[in-house]
């Protein structure tokens, strides 16, 4: 039987919104698709243009 493991860490996720609250909503329905327990704590505009486009959801 295979064992489970707990991995913690941060993360930056980059999605494609309108603003910042649909931004949000966005980033937690991708979390909880992939059954990763999640606490947002900061939301604002990427500026940076340097992201490669994976999917839009």
């Amino acid at each position: 039987m295979d064992k489970w493991y707990r991995i913690e860490g941060s993360f930056i996720l980059v999605v494609d919104a309108g603003d910042s609250r649909e931004a949000r909503e966005k980033a937690q329905r991708i979390l909880k698709v992939d059954g990763i327990d999640h606490h947002i704590i900061n939301v604002e505009e990427e500026k940076s243009q340097s992201y490669v486009y994976v999917e839009k959801i």
